[in-house]
């Protein structure tokens, strides 16, 4: 295996992940705090997919395809609500494997079960075994 691969946390509120899956190439994107993060984050690196609450819990996994900043287009609800770009650290995705939407909530992943540990809504994890 690549050392050089990290396993990254993505977590988003379920609205968001469903309308990031619902495009032909599915993309994320950071806060301007994440700015360092988004630095380290790589093609091919590892993406597990984080729904928050109602979900809460681990929807899908995917690698990054591309990365790219974007202050120009609004994408998710809230931004074009507000007029404003909010998550301009973006990333398009190669979904490994997803849920679907119906099973989210029960069929999701605890991060317990895998002993990672994540505390913001995006980090590099840090595997316990």
């Amino acid at each position: 295996m690549n050392q050089d691969i990290k396993n990254w946390l993505v977590m988003g509120i379920p609205k968001n992940w469903e309308t990031t899956f619902s495009q032909p190439v599915p993309i994320w994107g950071l806060r301007a705090r994440y700015n360092k993060e988004f630095e380290k984050l790589k093609i091919g690196d590892i993406l597990w997919f984080y729904a928050t609450s109602p979900v809460s819990g681990i929807i899908g996994l995917g690698s990054v395809k591309d990365k790219y900043v974007d202050e120009i287009n609004l994408f998710w609800p809230e931004e074009l609500n507000k007029k404003q770009i909010i998550w301009p650290f973006r990333f398009r995705i190669h979904v490994l494997k997803l849920l679907p939407p119906s099973f989210w909530e029960k069929n999701k992943i605890k991060i317990k079960d895998f002993h990672i540990f994540g505390n913001a809504d995006f980090n590099n994890l840090a595997m316990n075994t």
